[in-house]
């Protein structure tokens, strides 16, 4: 006779102790997450962008900040402000040159999306002593070879070369030093055939 000795079950399943402190764990994490959310929109809302227009159109104003090129988008709910005295002030007079201030929301890539564009009097507002040089790539070699809105060439130094390529729009900020610009922040527009309005320089 065969005698089947009994076979005892393993307990595969988590003791009532450790599922609580799973549940507990989870429910942790999940508050932590839920701050971290709220902190990351908190920094992300009622922000402006204050600079200079170098590119207005109908959907986004990109303009020269103190820190860079920044892009604005505007909305058919977007309001507009004049701070200049006896000047009217709309999406359609808007021109390059204004001086804005634009208040919003920030996405996670840095666009801002405009409650309100605000004209600034450029006779109280002035940029940082940098150049804003915007115009399309032309040869790329050691250097940046440019062409600005005056049909003028422009070599450039310090733009990392593997991110933009010839017909390009790049937006730079930086120094002019013994004839070359020498670019310290680069903002690249994938155009194809860019009409000369589109490349300008500026002083501040």
């Amino acid at each position: 006779m065969t005698v089947v000795s009994p076979i005892l079950a393993v307990d595969s399943t988590p003791s009532a102790d450790v599922k609580l402190q799973l549940e507990q764990l989870k429910i942790e994490i999940a508050s932590k997450a839920a701050k971290f959310k709220e902190e990351v929109n908190r920094k992300l809302k009622d922000k402006a962008y204050i600079g200079k227009v170098i590119h207005p159109t109908s959907t986004t104003i990109t303009i020269a900040s103190k820190t860079g090129p920044k892009i604005i988008n505007i909305t058919q709910d977007t309001e507009y402000i004049s701070r200049v005295k006896g000047k009217k002030f709309s999406l359609k007079l808007l021109a390059e040159d204004d001086y804005i201030a634009g208040l919003g929301d920030v996405d996670e890539t840095g666009v801002l999306t405009a409650r309100a564009i605000v004209l600034l009097d450029p006779k109280t507002y002035t940029l940082n002593p940098k150049i804003f040089l915007w115009g399309q790539v032309m040869a790329i070699d050691k250097l940046l070879t440019l062409k600005d809105r005056e049909n003028k060439y422009v070599s450039v130094s310090g733009v990392n070369l593997k991110i933009t390529d010839e017909g390009d729009i790049v937006i730079l900020t930086g120094f002019m030093k013994a004839e070359v610009f020498e670019a310290k922040t680069t903002f690249v527009i994938k155009e194809a055939s860019p009409s000369s309005k589109e490349a300008t320089k500026s002083a501040n």
